[in-house]
């Protein structure tokens, strides 16, 4: 519930990074931290290492409501743990598609030849972009980086910048497209643009943030005054 570096870990990692290279860190030069945890499948060893970091499927049938528990896994076998979930589920959706993801182009890969490419041609139709802007969105996020450009003549119509090139249309971007709700989506899980904004900054973030699903909250409604 309360995960944190340790103090050991700490100790360790500067230990690694002092052991290569000549200009040597202190705890006082570290900036952030974080610490995560990885749920594992208890496969009866004993030993917390041994323990593998494959992932481990149940399914629990039911004509009307299949449960399918996944246990373990990692990021870099996201895609075949899917097929294999999908795998299993089969058997309850009779026009299910075969496996296709194995080349398939994720999200924002489409037409993409070279990410330093692409920001020069961010640049050179948009003049008003600053190169290091051009050069994270399409490294973050490819060929959609042109839907943050999409109607923009000026830095001004993108919005309000939130510190360390974080504006206003990227964040309208994330909430829409990528599921981000909170400041902590944006700062740490879908970037780490964090390191650079201070507190208040990241204090207005999440107020915008807020004001937005306020906004969401009350289309409805005055919607429905509108009709009546």
């Amino acid at each position: 519930a309360a995960v944190r570096i340790s103090d050991e870990e700490i100790d360790y990692l500067l230990a690694v990074v002092n052991r290569h290279f000549r200009q040597q860190l202190a705890r006082t030069d570290i900036v952030g931290h974080f610490s995560g945890v990885r749920p594992l499948y208890d496969d009866a060893s004993g030993n917390p290492s041994a323990v593998t970091r494959d992932y481990h499927l149940v399914l629990d049938g039911s004509d009307d409501a299949p449960l399918l528990s996944v246990f373990g896994g990692k990021l870099t076998t996201y895609r075949k743990l899917a097929e294999a979930a999908l795998e299993q589920l089969a058997p309850y959706f009779p026009g299910l598609r075969p496996a296709w993801t194995a080349h398939s182009k994720l999200p924002g890969a489409e037409e993409l030849d070279s990410v330093s490419r692409l920001a020069e041609d961010l640049c050179d139709a948009h003049a008003w972009l600053a190169p290091d802007l051009a050069r994270r969105w399409a490294g973050s996020y490819g060929t959609r980086a042109w839907q943050l450009v999409e109607d923009a003549h000026c830095l001004m119509d993108l919005g309000e910048n939130f510190g360390a090139g974080l504006y206003a249309r990227e964040v309208d971007y994330l909430c829409d497209e990528e599921w981000a709700c909170s400041a902590e989506d944006i700062l740490w899980r879908r970037s780490k643009l964090g390191l650079c904004l201070g507190a208040r900054q990241q204090q207005r973030l999440q107020r915008y943030l807020q004001e937005r699903a306020d906004a969401a909250l009350a289309a409805p409604i005055v919607h429905e005054r509108l009709v009546g």
